[in-house]
């Protein structure tokens, strides 16, 4: 029998079931009230009221479950992982306005710098902050003569003030020279979210450049894209609709034309955060390959490696006769043994009556 009673916060059900299910133990039962209740100075329990109570108290979390516990772990052992991931799940939920004042202090700064450069970056991170991504932690960077990145840890927030492990995963990432002195890149981590579903976590960075194209700073915002962000039209979505809209102009077709339409519903049709990492130049020839076989199609695969180098996105193009179930396995499992990796998901869709398209994403 397992008894959690804490201060109720969001994410607390999630992290648990999360934790219990990276774990192999199977919960056979679950209850979870929310009491309001009132304690004294020393935590002890002075007295319950009902839920629609107007007397003073707290809100508290009672989850309650029986399990069936392997050989595999001891309580001992549950109990230490439940109060680290629990940890972790008040880190990231205490420092949430923490996290969104920094998200609003970096807008401030890149208005500060050139608005023209960073116009669009900014309508990006407020896009984040209205319901379209989870925040979990954040951190700066600042680099020094010997490319060695230090830390602020005193504004390491979230699960990264909590986790240095995940820091570190930050500190591993490249930081290559550029001529852009300010870029954001979005970037998945191959790490499991801590807090919430255990999903890969999402790295949004800010980078600053000198005038010689080297990294002297970063601000990295952590969490993951909400569920919503798949459904969004891209022309809704800051930085992929710049995209779009530069795409439209270099291909010379006539804005209303039905050409231009056709390659607008086909950059429609991908992955909302494949979109978000390609260049726009690979984008723009990508979607012309797709346009010239819409009525014809062929099997055609593309390819797009994150910037954090371990993720594989392959997205493949085929006949919509072609999306048999077997057809979908053999096709990942293929990928997974040419680009020697592991398949994270798999997703199809039928784009019209002839045109198939299967993402695969690799780790």
């Amino acid at each position: 029998i397992l008894l959690i009673v804490t201060e109720d916060k969001a994410f607390l059900v999630d992290t648990i079931k999360a934790l219990l299910s990276s774990l192999n133990i199977t919960a056979n039962f679950t209850l979870h009230p929310i009491i309001k209740v009132k304690r004294n100075s020393q935590g002890q329990l002075e007295n319950i009221y009902p839920a629609i109570s107007e007397e003073e108290g707290e809100n508290e979390s009672f989850f309650f479950t029986e399990l069936t516990l392997g050989k595999q772990i001891t309580y001992s052992e549950l109990k230490a992982k439940l109060v680290q991931v629990l940890s972790y799940n008040e880190a990231a939920v205490s420092d949430w306005p923490k996290i969104v004042n920094e998200l609003q202090a970096t807008s401030n700064l890149l208005s500060s710098i050139d608005r023209n450069i960073t116009q669009e970056i900014n309508e990006f991170l407020e896009w984040l902050r209205a319901g379209n991504y989870t925040f979990l932690g954040y951190a700066d960077f600042e680099f020094s003569t010997n490319d060695t990145p230090a830390p602020k840890v005193a504004n390491a927030l979230g699960v990264l003030r909590e986790g240095p492990t995940y820091l570190q995963s930050l500190l591993s990432l490249d930081h290559p020279t550029s001529d852009r002195r300010i870029e954001l890149v979005a970037t998945r981590l191959n790490q499991s979210s801590p807090v919430g579903y255990a999903t890969k976590m999402d790295d949004i960075i800010i980078r600053f450049r000198n005038a010689s194209g080297e990294v002297t700073s970063e601000r990295h915002f952590i969490g993951f894209f909400s569920k919503a962000m798949s459904y969004q039209s891209v022309q809704q979505i800051p930085v992929i609709r710049r995209k779009l809209a530069t795409i439209i102009e270099q291909s010379g077709l006539p804005r209303n034309s039905h050409g231009a339409k056709e390659i607008v519903n086909i950059i429609e049709s991908l992955p909302r955060y494949d979109l978000i990492q390609i260049p726009t130049e690979d984008l723009l020839r990508m979607a012309f390959e797709i346009y010239h076989f819409l009525e014809r199609p062929r099997i055609k695969l593309f390819t797009q490696r994150y910037n954090a180098k371990e993720f594989l996105s392959c997205i493949v193009f085929l006949p919509s006769a072609g999306l048999s179930n077997e057809i979908q396995t053999n096709i990942a499992n293929s990928l997974a043994r040419e680009f020697n990796g592991e398949i994270e998901y798999r997703y199809s869709q039928i784009l019209n009556p002839n045109l198939g398209r299967l993402h695969i994403l690799l780790r």
